[in-house]
């Protein structure tokens, strides 16, 4: 029984998510090392957004969004190029229909939208903080400015002539991660192997 607890709480307490990390909006892009981009996208497919490089994260009650470009990202006259839909329901049938997706919300350069019908129609939820850093992005919002979702499937869509999206098609997911359920569980089940060693 012991060699079966043991085992059980080593699993869950090597498997359960890293802790989400926090990231300081500044424009600096050092306490991203160690973030996986969510998603890639080939060079020299939009002008004069070029996506290459998207990156999701997470801590405490933030959501945070980077992305690279091929080429400096400009805000000074193509911010509404930049566009990050968000489909937080994860319902094609609700939202702005784009991209196979339902976006309840949008990032269009640095402000936040929400979406009030599957056209184009969006309530302006006001800017939000960001940094740039030639051709890098960093971008902030609390997440009950979307709902506090546990997932949220995104497209990034450059906004040219011809449409660069990334993924070039679908979407991609963004999942939540719960550390503090699974070391929890963990703990207990180390607790309870404590507990069954000292009954003996």
């Amino acid at each position: 029984m012991q060699k079966i607890l043991f085992l059980a709480a080593a699993l869950v307490l090597a498997f359960a998510p890293a802790s989400a990390q926090a990231i300081t909006i500044d424009g600096s892009f050092d306490d991203w090392t160690g973030i996986t981009e969510l998603v890639t996208d080939a060079s020299g497919d939009g002008t004069p957004v070029d996506w290459l490089k998207g990156w999701v994260t997470d801590e405490g009650s933030n959501f945070y969004f980077g992305y690279q470009t091929n080429g400096n990202v400009d805000f000074d006259s193509n911010a509404w190029r930049y566009n990050l839909f968000l489909d937080t329901d994860q319902n094609a049938s609700t939202g702005y229909n784009f991209g196979g997706i339902g976006a309840d919300y949008m990032v269009q350069g640095g402000t936040l939208w929400q979406s009030n019908a599957t056209w184009w129609d969006w309530t302006n939820l006001g800017l939000q903080s960001y940094g740039i850093s030639g051709d890098r992005l960093e971008l902030s919002f609390a997440k009950t400015s979307i709902g506090s979702p546990n997932a949220f499937d995104i497209v990034f869509m450059g906004d040219n002539d011809t449409d660069d999206l990334m993924p070039d098609s679908g979407k991609s997911t963004y999942v939540v991660p719960e550390p503090t359920s699974l070391l929890l569980l963990g703990s207990g089940l180390v607790g309870l192997l404590s507990f069954t060693r000292k009954k003996k």
